[in-house]
């Protein structure tokens, strides 16, 4: 269904959009979405693969740095955009420190805090073809946010979402929010909500982020059509991992909404069809552990459960795991 070669754009050019302080400047903003807004095929069929590519050749045609841009992938069935996990053309990372998935356990004689001592971890953007792409995307935020312009016209001509950070988060650092980045973002979402409707859902994706700055976040990107779910938050508008076998006893368990990913439960599902976690905030995403490395990650989300959730406050974050809880076997029973 795709191929290295016409699914994305590497990272070459070396224009931008941002001024001299990093942030993005709103008049090349307006210029980049005036050409992309007057590329061709919109008036007659054609399929959705092709627009972006004519998108994408726009961007390089401006001469304007781009992280890669998926034009379609079988999941999602939508446009999405990357930024690094660990990228080869800059060394920078846009996950969380805290993101369980991202480095493997260290062995037992190492450092637990020397990266060096870790191999890959279990995220399956690290592995096959999704970590070459992320490898070659930059922390840079004019390379993000044409790259996400380029996703999202791409989606809203089929009136469809675009998927945030197919790899990769809202990091400049593993520490801490890149804030030019996601004003970047919701300038970006504002022009595009005024020239298709204000009420238009732009984007979605997921952050592992849990800076105290990430509520205002989740909040100013959803004032402008971009939804951001909290990954492994066991509460409303939590995305989580779990074996779809033992979701209704997490879901007594929790007593959160729980919706298994459908994408995950039919082939004939895919995210262009499926409106649960962009349209439904309250409800509590499950997926199934999957990739390369999928049986590592279920160990992992198996200790996030445990550590994150607490009987006395369900839906809430905090506990122990020596706190005396129920196992999920002892619950089953």
């Amino acid at each position: 269904m795709r191929g290295k070669a016409e699914a994305f754009v590497p990272a070459t050019r070396t224009g931008t959009i941002c001024k001299p302080s990093g942030e993005v400047d709103g008049r090349k903003l307006d210029r980049l979405l005036r050409h992309l807004l007057d590329v061709g095929g919109w008036e007659k069929p054609i399929g959705m693969p092709t627009f972006v590519g004519k998108l994408q050749r726009c961007v390089e045609d401006l001469g304007l740095r781009c992280n890669p841009v998926s034009r379609l992938n079988g999941k999602t069935a939508v446009p999405g955009w990357y930024r690094p996990i660990e990228s080869k053309k800059d060394g920078g990372t846009t996950c969380h420190r805290s993101c369980p998935y991202r480095w493997a356990d260290p062995p037992a004689w190492a450092d637990p805090d020397d990266p060096g001592a870790r191999g890959p971890g279990s995220c399956y953007a690290l592995h096959s073809f999704v970590g070459w792409v992320q490898a070659a995307a930059l922390v840079d935020v004019s390379a993000s946010v044409v790259a996400a312009a380029v996703a999202m016209v791409g989606a809203v001509r089929y009136w469809l979402q675009s998927r945030g950070h197919v790899a990769g988060d809202f990091g400049k650092d593993a520490d801490s929010v890149d804030w030019g980045y996601v004003r970047g973002l919701e300038a970006l979402c504002s022009r595009l909500q005024h020239e298709f409707g204000a009420h238009v859902p732009l984007a979605w994706t997921y952050t592992h982020f849990e800076t105290p700055d990430v509520p205002d976040l989740i909040r100013d990107l959803a004032h402008v059509g971009f939804v951001v779910r909290r990954s492994d938050r066991w509460e409303p508008g939590g995305a989580v991992v779990a074996p779809f076998s033992e979701v209704a006893t997490l879901r007594r368990m929790t007593s959160l909404d729980l919706v298994k990913c459908p994408a995950q439960l039919s082939k004939d599902v895919t995210c262009a069809t499926c409106p649960v976690c962009v349209k439904y905030p309250r409800k509590t995403v499950v997926f199934e552990p999957h990739g390369p490395a999928a049986a590592a990650i279920a160990e992992k989300a198996k200790l996030v459960f445990l550590k994150g959730w607490a009987p006395s406050t369900p839906g809430g974050a905090g506990g122990d795991p020596s706190s005396g809880r129920p196992t999920l076997k002892e619950v089953a029973r």
